[in-house]
């Protein structure tokens, strides 16, 4: 594509992107005053309406400039710590402050907690902004909570902590990216409910949500088929059983359980099928687009206006209205168009993985769909029927798999058998979902529509679970850099392209390319398994430490984190996964009541409890590199002055008292001891 050719919606995303891209990473800013100042000389060029080359060249660079401040501009103002107002710069330091907070989303019941989102009106009587997240301590009146729900209370707001163990997943920023900064715990009985003052269209859309997971729960189908249609129509994923959860992962159909791209596409085309003759009375253009955008947005509303919901209903909106319009580029405009719209509204959704995703499959359909399908082309109607939902699935994957990779840390590698299986079961559920919400009052009817969900939903969950069993259906324990990601999307870029202008300079380019980022992987892989290393991660309650030789793994752990997969794989696996490829210990041992002594070719440790303290080592002292404390509350004069002299490292765990870390920080030096607790957790070379 000549640069004359390139979409102008094309020349404002992209400087925009990069100017957020450049805010986040490097902090560099610009004020209102310079804003102004670039948009008034854009404009002005813009007016004498350049003609000549060096005119427009001016103009376009003074368009990128301006887009780029533009982008610096709004990632800098969607960040609510940085407003005067912010509540927590209007709290009062060492008193007790009032909170007015305002439920914005419906509340999620934990355990023991109900898990809120709410926007903080008020510190102390004084208007405030920022949202946050509080956790109520689970009762009567908390569980009864809703959307718009106000209340006042004296919580003590504390900031979200970054990941405390190697490759665990950054929870501090995916909530940064959602404008969250600080959560509270608030305890029961210590907060007054006030009136709702929701809004009236936001509590009408949860309300009618309400309904559908009502309906669903009173359908008197089987539990787990009750939490998939949940998580299928609705987007909630609460109640799935995790074992199912994870064989939908194993399978490559969990995009499935997320309301998001591919169910708004689906209603899309089933609303495009049925609408079609509308087009042939006059007018009948506009009227289908107006009934589509509807339908589509009806379906939005009744899962509950998610992100991932708005971005794909914004996204497939612009797609029908260009469809419609029968351009050339249409497509890829109206990509454009409704990517910059959701960007304005939100800057950071360019780091969120749903919306990256989203939008790389849904132009990795439309660029190599029809080039993939017609590599083949069968006599009867069912093959090339099936043929083209395997041309969809692997167009999409060929746009998704870099970052998916990089992300999941596995790959399906049966997502084409399982996609030509769950993507017609979805047409088919949504179909036979939504008419079940809609019919469930009518007598028969909807007990004929419940039957046929409900086997649905068991011929979904038991194809799945045969896929993921089929051995080798899915290349776990991945693991990828982001330089890598961009490596294997040049490289896809470029092969598209070499086919697109049948250059064979560019699709050996991308062979080059691709063979470096092979042997590079293949490299790093070699070097991360020759390392001997012992990491003491940072779980609270709990001791884990791996020690990695060569390829094995021996887990030390105690016995409530053993057998505890949610802990381990949240806070244990990324790392086995990053520098073995798997998640597997070869070997466990259980930590017994008394202390434990690691030793380990040029390092040793110690693991010791303050009643090891008190008897074992009361007159003597363990000549080892590292001594862990996970709890301790005071240590002898003569145990102090030994771990002096022999500049023995120290490890604070979560059990050490505040009193006693706070004494032995000040008789140590600096490099002399370790907190997990603060710190994260520890890799040591063995």
């Amino acid at each position: 594509m000549k640069p004359a050719n390139i979409p102008a919606v094309a020349k404002l995303l992209f400087p925009l992107i990069v100017g957020i891209v450049f805010r986040y990473y490097f902090g560099f800013s610009i004020g209102f005053a310079s804003l102004f100042i670039v948009c008034g000389l854009t404009i002005f060029i813009g007016l004498l309406q350049p003609r000549n080359i060096s005119t427009k060249l001016i103009f376009e660079s003074l368009l990128f400039i301006l887009f780029f401040s533009f982008g610096l501009y709004l990632e800098n103002k969607s960040n609510s710590t940085k407003y005067s107002n912010y509540f927590t710069s209007l709290h009062q330091k060492d008193s007790l402050n009032s909170y007015q907070l305002r439920i914005v989303e419906p509340p999620t019941v934990k355990d023991k907690w109900v898990k809120c989102k709410v926007d903080v009106v008020a510190v102390n009587n004084k208007s405030s902004e920022g949202i946050a997240l509080v956790y109520f301590e689970k009762d009567s009146a908390s569980i009864n909570l809703t959307y718009g729900d106000c209340m006042v209370a004296s919580p003590s707001f504390f900031q979200v902590t970054p990941p405390l163990n190697p490759n665990e997943f950054d929870y501090k920023k995916y909530l940064f990216f959602n404008d969250i900064h600080h959560q509270a715990f608030i305890k029961k009985g210590t907060w007054i409910k006030k009136e709702n003052q929701g809004n009236p269209i936001m509590s009408l859309i949860y309300s009618t949500r309400n309904y559908c997971h009502q309906t669903l729960s009173n359908s008197g189908m089987t539990e787990e088929n009750i939490s998939v249609a949940k998580a299928l129509l609705l987007g909630d994923k609460q109640l799935i059983d995790k074992d199912l959860l994870l064989s939908f992962a194993g399978a490559g159909a969990l995009h499935v359980l997320a309301v998001s791209g591919l169910h708004v596409g689906i209603v899309m085309l089933i609303l495009s099928f049925l609408l079609r003759p509308i087009k042939r009375i006059k007018s009948g253009k506009f009227i289908f687009l107006i009934l589509a955008i509807s339908g589509v947005w009806f379906y939005a509303i009744i899962t509950g206006m998610s992100p991932s919901v708005l971005r794909a209903a914004v996204m497939f909106s612009f797609i029908l209205i260009g469809n419609e319009m029968q351009r050339e580029t249409t497509i890829y405009q109206s990509l454009m168009v409704s990517a910059l719209i959701l960007i304005l509204i939100d800057p950071h959704i360019i780091f969120k993985v749903g919306f990256l995703l989203s939008y790389f499959a849904v132009i990795g359909i439309v660029f190599f769909y029809s080039k993939i399908y017609g590599l083949f082309y069968f006599r009867y109607k069912i093959f090339n029927w099936a043929w083209s939902v395997m041309a969809v699935s692997i167009a999409a994957q060929i746009a998704t798999f870099p970052l998916s990779i990089y992300c999941f840390q596995q790959f399906p590698n049966l997502f084409i058998i399982s996609n030509l299986i769950v993507i017609p079961l979805s047409f088919i559920l949504l179909i036979i979902g939504i008419a079940y919400l809609v019919l469930s009052s009518v007598p028969v009817v909807s007990d004929i529509v419940q039957f046929l969900l409900n086997l649905c939903l068991d011929i979904l969950n038991s194809s799945v679970r045969w896929i993921e069993n089929i051995p080798y259906s899915t290349v776990q324990g991945i693991s990828i850099r982001w330089y890598d990601v961009l490596l294997l999307y040049l490289t896809v870029i470029l092969v598209a392209l070499s086919f697109e202008i049948k250059s064979k300079k560019i699709l050996f380019s991308s062979l080059l390319i691709l063979s470096f980022f092979t042997v590079n992987h293949f490299i790093q892989k070699i070097n991360l398994k020759q390392q001997n290393l012992l990491t003491i991660y940072s779980i609270k309650n709990e001791i884990a430490i791996d020690i990695f030789s060569m390829n094995e793994t021996h887990f030390i752990s105690t016995s409530s984190l053993v057998n505890d997969n949610d802990k381990l794989a949240f806070h244990i696996d990324p790392n086995r996964n990053f520098l073995r490829g798997n998640n597997y210990a070869n070997q466990t041992t259980i930590l017994p009541d008394s202390s434990i002594i690691l030793s380990y070719k040029n390092k040793s440790l110690c693991l010791i409890s303050q009643k090891d303290l008190e008897t074992n080592y009361k007159n003597k002292f363990p000549l080892v590199d590292c001594i862990y404390f996970n709890d301790l509350e005071f240590i002898s004069p003569d145990f102090l002055n030994a771990i002096i002299e022999n500049e023995t490292k120290i490890i604070f765990g979560f059990g050490v008292n505040y009193s006693a870390k706070k004494f032995l920080r000040s008789k140590l030096k600096w490099n002399q001891y370790y907190d997990l607790t603060r710190a994260g957790a520890i890799t040591l070379d063995i």
